[in-house]
């Protein structure tokens, strides 16, 4: 009763939202809008133009007084599911929000996920990217393994590498990865590889994930498995430790996921092969 409930009140939200004039939607919290956009998600059906754009400035508008990190994040990801390209002001917004509060009322967690739908717009505020590094450097004991590979991935994605925070999180991360989930761990290295990042303390850091990750292998999904041997044949990292990763990987591939020979050892040859990675303009700070 409770689900068909839920279901009544979401597709009353809609249709509110599809027949609202504009000054009503310029009456809804940064919650109801969060709401009524997921709404649309759960019953996949796309919402209008004039409605999506309508949402988007209102978002910029309500952040200017109120702030929260779910509720905006899903507000987010939301619009990218239905593909609408959110303006640079919105994230602007987002960034005024967070320096307004100095980051206090945003944990770990949610400016991880925060990030990654940032990243999904495709946006790169140099300012927000300036301010969320230096948070990670100043806080980095604070952040767990997920949350810095997320903010990792979304630096990747936004082509933008911070090489202060890179040093930081990989020095961090060195004595954690015991505590770090396979997907964590091949989402970084994916990171590094897009950012064609590679340095002496990197060399290091990628030999003690092949390391963890040899330990782990049983607990790898297929396309984690596929992610880190692009990530370390862009690299160009090779080890003994890699090796003996390899075998693992593949035997894990045609026990486990019924593949073929064939495609589990051309997954496998990724690490031997220099493969350049295009598409995405890296900036420096």
């Amino acid at each position: 009763m409770g689900a068909i409930n839920a279901g009544w009140a979401a597709a009353a939200v809609r249709e509110q939202l599809n027949t609202a004039p504009v000054d009503k939607v310029q009456e809804l919290t940064l919650q109801q809008l969060s709401v009524a956009l997921s709404a649309y998600v759960a019953s996949s059906i796309q919402p209008p133009a004039r409605v999506l754009q309508q949402v988007s400035q209102r978002l910029e508008q309500v952040l200017h007084k109120e702030f929260d990190a779910d509720d905006i994040t899903t507000a987010l990801n939301s619009l990218a599911f239905f593909g609408h390209q959110a303006s640079e002001t919105l994230i602007e917004a987002i960034r005024a929000s967070l320096a307004r509060t100095y980051f206090a009322e945003i944990t770990p967690i949610q400016l991880g996920t925060l990030m990654l739908a940032i990243a999904e717009l495709g946006h790169r505020n140099l300012k927000l990217l300036s301010a969320v590094a230096r948070e990670v450097v100043d806080r980095v004991d604070d952040f767990g393994p997920v949350e810095l590979s997320e903010i990792m991935w979304s630096f990747a994605v936004l082509g933008h590498r911070h090489e202060r925070m890179v040093d930081v999180v990989t020095q961090s991360l060195l004595f954690r990865l015991s505590d770090m989930p396979v997907a964590s761990m091949s989402q970084l290295v994916c990171a590094f590889a897009v950012l064609k990042h590679k340095d002496a303390v990197t060399d290091v850091f990628l030999d003690a994930v092949s390391d963890e990750a040899l330990k782990k292998v049983e607990a790898f999904e297929a396309g984690d498995m596929a992610n880190m041997m692009w990530a370390y044949a862009s690299l160009g990292h090779w080890s003994y430790v890699d090796a003996d990763l390899i075998s693992a990987v593949t035997a894990r591939m045609l026990r486990v996921h019924k593949v073929t020979l064939h495609w589990a050892t051309s997954i496998c040859a990724l690490h031997l092969w220099q493969k350049p990675i295009t598409g995405i303009a890296i900036s420096v700070s």
